[in-house]
């Protein structure tokens, strides 16, 4: 089980992207599936990921 890993936010043009390691994402505790709506938002020194409810997927 992988619970946490260590990455890196990378820089491509006007991009940028966070890698998430391959053991990571398909670990079975793993909450999200590819393409699925979320929403990032800032709280204080910290990104929170969470799933876009109905109201917010557009």
């Amino acid at each position: 089980m992988v619970r946490e890993a260590r990455t890196t936010i990378h820089k491509v043009g006007s991009r940028h992207t966070i890698y998430l390691r391959k053991d990571l994402v398909e670990d079975s505790q793993f909450p999200f599936k590819p393409g699925e709506p979320l929403i990032i938002r800032i709280d204080g020194d910290r990104l929170v990921v969470e799933r876009a409810s109905e109201r917010n997927k557009q």
